[in-house]
């Protein structure tokens, strides 16, 4: 039963954190000019259209996923208009650091809701670093949602802002370039085949990234 708690606690703040993230995207297209993904319903914390655009990527792998195994994997996307994004290539850097901006507000507001708990006396230091089970329901209760939006938007920022094809870092990276050289650098990554390299690429390098980055976190908040 607590298995199932976990893992359904997990998959809302999944569904949560990915909808602010492709909103975030979203909102900074529609401020930058592009109505695309307004016109989709997505400038929403409502997760639904987000889920309609991804079904599979927001509902259906990432449930089977923690129901069988307790992994998590999903996706989801923004629509934008690509002649708008070529033309105005530093506006459409910051749309694709909205999206990780928006985890990074996450993760930081978790942190300090947790810091704060543990300040307060609210929450035991030792419940925060991993259970105990020795806090009051409430404050287990309240911490079975803060450690997962800690850790998941940690991921999320990380994984998202990593340079690679079909992540948002390489839309940041064509910001700090001409608009030729962006355009150049959009038609490569925009090549179908990458996307299996970034894969493989993730599967490699992003633990070995994550290692540290969670170790910094802890640090930064005294956990």
């Amino acid at each position: 039963m607590d298995r199932f708690f976990d893992a359904t606690i997990l998959y809302l703040v999944f569904l949560m954190s990915t909808t602010f993230h492709e909103a975030a995207h979203a909102a900074v297209a529609l401020w930058g000019g592009d109505r695309t993904a307004y016109l989709g319903g997505q400038v929403s914390l409502d997760p639904m259209p987000h889920i309609r655009r991804e079904p599979m990527g927001m509902v259906l792998v990432p449930l089977i996923l923690l129901f069988t195994t307790g992994g998590l994997m999903g996706w989801a996307s923004a629509p934008y208009n690509v002649l708008w994004a070529r033309h105005n290539h530093r506006k459409a850097a910051l749309m694709s650091f909205a999206g990780p901006a928006a985890n990074l507000l996450l993760f930081i507001s978790a942190g300090l809701l947790m810091k704060i708990g543990i300040s307060s006396g609210f929450f035991i230091s030792s419940d925060v670093t991993g259970y105990t089970e020795i806090g009051s329901a409430t404050s287990l209760g309240f911490l079975k949602i803060l450690k997962p939006v800690f850790s998941l938007n940690l991921i999320l920022f990380a994984l998202n802002l990593m340079p690679l094809p079909g992540l948002d870092g390489s839309g940041v990276v064509c910001g700090f370039f001409d608009k030729n050289t962006a355009w150049k650098i959009s038609d490569f990554i925009s090549n179908p085949s990458l996307s299996f390299v970034s894969f493989i690429l993730i599967l490699y390098l992003f633990p070995t990234i994550l290692r540290p980055l969670e170790k910094i976190a802890s640090a930064i908040f005294s956990f």
